[in-house]
């Protein structure tokens, strides 16, 4: 079996390392295509199960130019489906990206009112828009639809896929608000070539662009995003399978790599103290992290309770943030480690820390689902100032316990340091096991008897061979019966 994936950078490739090294180690031949301009170095281990390809990243027709203002206008009205009413810094975010394609580069738009002379600028202009459609949106999504439709398949990118005769396309990310991959899907499909996507995260499906061309399996980690899938992204449900989550099975499978005297002395604590962690989101959910962590720290500091006020305290970045944390001195904080890493994804070092730690905070990112998979609690804070990245995107909820989630969370800092004193007194809701049915529904998809990894390569398995009725995709359409 050939298997051709098409991705915008292989770095994209850490969250399915393990499927591809197994897809590798059962024989099959693997290409890897990127633009000219990725630069990412992969593994050893994935260097040698692959062949590493540039391929065509831009249309060579007429449609070039039209294509991306057509998709980045569709990613933008998504935003107004009812489920993103709260969520305007994800509609910004996303008109910024329409206002690109719309002026040759220009984030914003401006006009100005006939009658007063009023500047009228970005969302302003679209909600006069979208108040004139009211009632007619669905009819801009399906005049959007058909006109992707009509679009014809690209000679070039044809051509390239024709050229590696691949048994089975597979693309990712294919839902960011700026891709040329619905062009791999759209190209295969003419082909008749079998178009896979596997969703790597938690928010891919709800916080990006539409899915414009939709292949034919749609690979989810659980019945959430298999929903989104449907309900967002028009996918239909015969074509989602639930695999689970196959980027946490390597850290699953860790063990402590040094017992907890040896993890206190390389990060300066008090062994006789407990240990908290933080775990730093991304610049989406908080632009400056630490004008929250600081008085977070304070508050702990001048906690009543003695085991809060002398705990060890764990701080965790989020990789692409930091660069702002390693000029920040914490000097006079005592016993604080800040804790980097190049490594994208969850590492022994982040394992370590959460199986020694008493508990887990957080205020919105994915690091929470590898505290509940190592079975720390975990806790987090509504912050006024960061609501649009916390309540203001859809996958914040789903860490909540009230939605089944493994997070408890406070209203203020008062709260929260009540939640903590609560837990170590071992009070009983306190202390409810809230990871364990979080992670047997959001990362094992409520699936058993196989890892999500071995389950996605039998699924990729099948699709080449133009077998659709995976056991993953079987349980997926038994479920809508």
């Amino acid at each position: 079996m050939r298997l051709l994936i098409v991705t915008e950078q292989r770095t994209y490739l850490r969250h399915f390392e393990e499927v591809v090294l197994e897809l590798a180690a059962r024989g099959h031949e693997i290409d890897v295509a990127s633009p000219a301009t990725d630069k990412v170095v992969l593994s050893d281990a994935l260097k040698h199960a692959m062949t590493q390809l540039e391929c065509p990243v831009q249309r060579s027709d007429e449609w070039a130019d039209v294509i991306k203002l057509l998709r980045a206008t569709r990613s933008y009205t998504r935003y107004w489906n009812p489920v993103f009413a709260d969520s305007p810094k994800l509609r910004r975010r996303a008109f910024r990206k329409m206002a690109a394609q719309l002026t040759d580069g220009k984030n914003h738009l401006v006009g100005r009112c006939p009658h007063c002379e009023l500047a009228i600028k970005d969302e302003l202009l679209t909600e006069m828009v979208q108040s004139a459609t009211a009632e007619k949106g669905e009819r801009l999504s399906t005049l959007g639809r058909l006109i992707e439709a009509a679009v014809p398949a690209d000679p070039d990118i044809s051509r390239f896929i024709q050229s590696r005769s691949p048994d089975l396309v597979v693309v990712t990310p294919l839902v960011q608000l700026e891709t040329f991959l619905p062009d791999y899907v759209k190209s295969a499909k003419t082909l008749g070539i079998p178009t896979l996507t596997p969703i790597f995260s938690w928010d891919n499906l709800s916080n990006k662009g539409l899915m414009h061309v939709v292949p034919d399996q749609v690979l989810v980690w659980n019945d959430t995003q298999r929903r989104e899938a449907i309900d967002l992204h028009d996918v239909p449900a015969e074509q989602v399978v639930v695999t689970g989550a196959p980027r946490f099975d390597p850290f699953v499978a860790m063990q402590p790599s040094v017992d907890r005297s040896e993890f206190c002395a390389a990060n300066g604590f008090d062994p006789t103290q407990l240990v908290i962690a933080y775990l730093g989101s991304s610049q989406l959910v908080t632009p400056d992290e630490r004008s929250f962590v600081e008085p977070w720290v304070r508050a702990l500091r001048g906690a009543s309770d003695p085991r809060l006020a002398g705990a060890n305290l764990f701080l965790r970045p989020h990789p692409r943030q930091r660069h702002d944390w390693l000029a920040w001195d914490i000097s006079d904080w005592g016993r604080v480690q800040i804790s980097i890493s190049d490594y994208q994804n969850a590492d022994q070092q982040l394992y370590d820390a959460l199986h020694y730690s008493a508990a887990a905070v957080a205020l919105n990112t994915s690091a929470a689902i590898e505290a509940a998979l190592v079975g720390t609690p975990v806790f987090s804070v509504l912050v006024p100032e960061y609501d649009q990245g916390q309540r203001g995107t859809v996958h914040f909820h789903y860490l909540l316990e009230e939605q089944g989630g493994c997070m408890r969370v406070a209203a203020s800092l008062d709260e929260h340091v009540d939640h903590l004193a609560r837990l170590l007194d071992g009070d009983q809701d306190a202390t409810r096991d809230r990871n364990g049915p979080f992670v047997e529904t959001f990362v094992n998809g409520g699936l058993s008897g196989q890892s999500a990894t071995e389950r996605m390569v039998e699924t990729i398995e099948q699709a080449a061979s133009g077998d659709q009725t995976s056991p993953a995709s079987s349980a997926s359409r038994s479920a809508d019966s």
